[in-house]
């Protein structure tokens, strides 16, 4: 999974949601294909499912709801990939 493929994957999620917040309290959710590869990043594989969607909401502020491991962890390896270039 390369940096680019996670910002493609966050994007679209993006995307998505901001076409669907107007229904109201839709997760953002990263596209299925890529889910798999991201939850199985080795440097998260291990943690509980509810502490990394409390690590990824406190990173990104509450801006969007973060409600699945696969987003959670595409957002901690996106912050992750930020914070090792400077």
């Amino acid at each position: 999974m390369t940096p680019e493929d996670l910002d493609n994957a966050l994007q679209s999620a993006a995307l998505t949601y901001v076409r669907e917040v107007k229904q109201q309290d839709v997760p953002l959710r990263v596209n299925q294909e890529r889910a798999v590869d991201i939850i199985r990043t080795k440097k998260y594989q291990h943690r509980d499912e509810i502490s990394l969607i409390l690590e990824a909401r406190e990173y990104i502020k509450g801006r969007l709801p973060v409600r699945d491991r696969a987003t959670a962890v595409a957002i901690l390896l996106r912050r992750d990939a930020v914070l090792a270039h400077h």
